[in-house]
């Protein structure tokens, strides 16, 4: 077999299939010439062609054609092949021998290998070579993937360069625990919150191997004020183990923690008792926001001790609580509070606090006196008392005074709009479960009348659309169809049939198997809308439920039909959730694309067919594509992800034809043709050949973007010297940065060759980052260039500072310790 009968079996097949003809192929033609010169063959085509030959050889096992790939000069071929190796373990010495004269790009892929293998030995008689080679900041990326050993020797040396400290926990939690243990117990107050922050990441991990030490450290030598970013996720796990040591570590005054309460932690401390919770209430008294949240999220029958042992006597205003942390008590402990503050000057001196309070006793005596609120000439008194009438009558929970209150707000209907809104949004605030339970006529008559008064705002529909909402939800989660058809009236009215419907992460609350049951119950009124080309229950449904409702056939054949909707935004939303079941993907697809090939400009389209269905893209890029979601007289080039290489390369060849024509149409905007530019400069197998004609464009925008492309070719390392050509031009400032992605593809001697004209130039920024690169890449040589660079009296003061900052990669020269040193005798005292 050759190259041309291997092309003629793949030319037809999609992506899946094709890598199982790639695979079958290698297995039958393991260890023959014909596979060598197959081989040979891929090789010599740029791009995907070179992917289908390691493939070829990983399958095969054909190790010569593996042990060359691993110095290609195609970096992309060179970093599969290093992942491939070093995870089965061969080719080791090969490895060890190039690492001294790879690119960057090259050995981050080696690194990234080597943390996630087994090789610890190897990767620990690594170390020296590549620490002496390339310094702390490389040896450290390759510190997780050494021995116990190894990195309890070297942690302290490279602690400063780890920057995965989470993968070295996981790895070795009892090594970094003892480390963590020694800085922070030489460290002060202030840096204790340094030492924190430096390894939060990692304390879940040390947690889960000894939970008790991680917890002694928080508790001995822990943060003095504030928690570290991403500190609530071990938080939790620690209240888990001990919820007294922790309560009481966030309670401490002379700390004064601020912590988010997450409800995983506030589950957690529930375990703890009532005195050290109320010890934690407490210190949050100054932030109402954590008060209320920590006691919402207590079992309401702890709530009243935590409470008073808080308050340690006060009353609630004198402490500075708000009257609404009565709502979160129980009513007996509720009504003694009110009638307490009731009895207060503070409160007896102020009409608003009063009332308030007055809202919190039983309903039988608060009633009257919020009643004749209703009836006051101002409007803003008014709004205040239905929203607390509503409120107390909330408040007893009890379903048929909440209906007798609710039925007796016959004055809203000639009431100012924002009295009304204000009425509504306290209606939406109830439960759903006892809103359903209260009237639904009343409510159906209270959203009617608000909908039809003359001054409705829209703040008002949004109250009336979250009553439906609320409604709507009860209803689908328990299966009771009045209550889900209220709230479809009501939603109906609010014009909330043009909306979409919030039924988002609705499988949370279902049994398993329920969802089935929601369906029946919402199918009639599903039905009914098709019919009249309305799909948003079934769209909202099928979003709500998730990976539910891909195993419900029924509704995604409701799905199916949606694609074919009137609404272009209601096809867009149906197409999505019609794809989204992996199994049927690529059979639905096919489907849709030949109803409409316009529909590839639908994201989930697009990576479909880009991703599996590859045997579509002949008929995407043949030509014009007409259809609903393109203009008449609009030349359409769909826009993919990064899934090209899955793609054959005629494909991808005549993919780059269609952006250089849309890159070169005079009639296109600017911003058009640079993100063709762009693009074209990333097709696998593109070469600089591709990009270069932009660079004498007229528009300065694009040949900007041709210079950044060339960095994304196949060849970054060719075009390294192209770009450096610009270093002392207007066009610097884009073509060094582009340089400096060339650099990753380019060995350390070369890339310094390359770098020295750029360092006697005129340009003080692309002289900066010449800098830069040097100390960064390591390059040979670069301390000798960058101290006697340093040593010319009339250095730019801003290159100057460049080697400064650059010294820290090469720290491991004294020289550069000089340098550092006269850094700081020079700056001001």
């Amino acid at each position: 077999m050759d190259l041309e009968e291997l092309s003629a079996r793949l030319d037809s097949l999609a992506y899946p299939a094709r890598q199982r003809v790639l695979a079958d192929t290698a297995r039958s033609l393991a260890g023959s010439p014909t596979l060598t010169a197959l081989l040979a063959e891929l090789e010599a085509q740029p791009g995907i062609a070179r992917m289908w030959a390691v493939t070829m050889a990983v399958v095969a096992g054909d190790q010569t054609y593996l042990q060359r790939c691993l110095t290609s000069p195609d970096i992309a071929v060179a970093e599969a092949t290093v992942n491939h190796c070093v995870r089965q373990g061969l080719h080791l010495d090969v490895i060890a021998a190039v690492l001294p004269t790879a690119p960057l790009a090259w050995r981050r892929s080696l690194y990234r290998a080597m943390r996630g293998s087994e090789s610890l030995d190897w990767a620990s008689g690594l170390m020296p070579s590549v620490r002496k080679r390339f310094g702390d900041h490389e040896a450290a990326a390759v510190l997780p993937a050494c021995d116990a050993d190894t990195v309890r020797a070297l942690l302290p040396d490279l602690d400063f360069a780890v920057l995965n400290v989470d993968l070295l926990a996981r790895r070795h939690p009892t090594v970094l625990l003892d480390h963590l243990r020694r800085r922070l117990t030489g460290a002060g107050e202030t840096a204790r919150a340094t030492v924190w922050a430096r390894f939060s990441p990692a304390v879940g991990d040390l947690a889960r191997h000894d939970v008790g030490q991680v917890l002694d450290l928080v508790e001995r030598l822990g943060p003095v004020t504030g928690l570290p970013t991403g500190a609530g996720r071990w938080l939790v796990m620690l209240a888990k183990a001990d919820p007294e040591r922790v309560a009481a570590i966030l309670a401490d005054p002379d700390r004064r923690i601020r912590f988010q309460p997450s409800r995983g932690l506030c589950e957690a401390l529930r375990q703890a008792s009532d005195t050290s919770l109320a010890a934690l209430v407490r210190a949050t008294i100054g932030d109402h926001g954590r008060l209320t949240t920590l006691l919402r999220r207590l079992p309401p029958c702890r709530r009243t001790a935590v409470l008073d042992g808080a308050l340690a006597g006060r009353d609630m205003v004198a402490a500075g609580l708000p009257t609404s942390v009565l709502d979160l008590l129980p009513w007996p402990a509720r009504h003694a509070h009110a009638r307490l503050l009731l009895t207060t000057r503070i409160v007896a001196d102020d009409p608003r606090a009063l009332l308030e309070v007055t809202a919190r006793l039983p309903w039988a005596e608060a009633e009257p006196v919020l009643r004749a609120r209703t009836a006051r000439s101002v409007a803003a008194e008014r709004e205040h008392a239905y929203v607390l009438l509503i409120g107390a009558a909330r408040a007893t929970r009890d379903p048929s005074t909440l209906g007798q209150a609710l039925a007796s707000l016959t004055r809203l209907s000639n009431e100012q709009d924002p009295v009304r809104r204000a009425a509504l949004q306290a209606i939406a605030a109830i439960p759903a479960g006892l809103l359903a339970q209260s009237g639904l006529s009343q409510l159906e008559k209270i959203a009617t009348d608000a909908l039809e008064a003359r001054d409705a705002s829209w703040t008002t529909r949004q109250a009336v659309e979250a009553v439906a909402m609320s409604l709507i939800r009860h209803g689908a989660t328990t299966t009771a169809s009045p209550v889900l058809d209220c709230g479809l009236r009501i939603m109906d009215l609010a014009g909330g049939h043009n909306r979409t419907l919030n039924l988002h992460a609705l499988d949370r609350n279902l049994p398993h198997g329920a969802e089935h049951t929601v369906f029946q119950v919402l199918r009639p009124r599903i039905a009914a809308d098709v019919r009249v080309d309305r799909y948003e229950l079934a769209l909202s449904l099928a979003a709500g439920l998730r990976r539910r409702a891909w195993a419900m056939p029924d509704l995604q054949n409701y799905l199916g039909t949606a694609v074919t909707a009137a609404d272009d935004s209601t096809v867009r939303r149906a197409i999505d959730l019609w794809l989204a079941p992996p199994a049927t993907r690529s059979e639905r697809v096919e489907i849709v694309f030949g109803r409409d090939p316009s529909t590839i400009t639908v994201g989930s389209v697009a990576d479909a067919i880009s991703c599996r269905r590859t045997d579509l893209l002949d008929r995407v890029l043949a030509g014009p594509v007409h259809g609903r979601f393109v203009n008449p007289g609009v030349r359409l080039v769909p826009i993919f992800d990064d899934s090209l290489r899955h793609w054959l390369p005629r494909q991808v060849a005549r993919y780059a034809e269609l952006l250089t024509d849309l890159a070169t149409a005079p009639e296109k905007t600017v911003w058009e043709r640079t993100a063709a530019v762009r693009r074209l400069g990333r097709l696998p197998g593109a070469g600089a050949d591709a990009v270069r004609p932009f660079l004498s464009d007229d528009e300065v925008a694009v040949v900007e973007t041709a210079l950044a492309a060339l960095a994304w070719t196949d060849r970054p390392d060719q075009v390294l010297g192209e770009l450096l050509g610009y270093a002392d031009t207007d066009r610097a400032r884009v073509a060094v940065y582009a340089a400096t992605r060339c650099a990753r593809a380019v060995a350390p001697d070369v890339l310094l060759a390359a770098l020295r004209p750029v360092l006697a130039g005129r340009k003080v920024t692309s002289r900066k980052e010449a800098v830069r690169l040097i100390a960064e890449h390591r390059t040979p040589g670069a301390v000798d260039e960058l101290t006697a660079l340093w040593a010319d009296p009339e250095l730019h003061r801003d290159v100057r500072r460049s080697i400064e900052s650059a010294a820290r990669w090469v720290l491991d020269d004294d020289r550069m310790w000089t340098v550092a040193r006269l850094t700081c005798e020079s700056r001001p005292s």
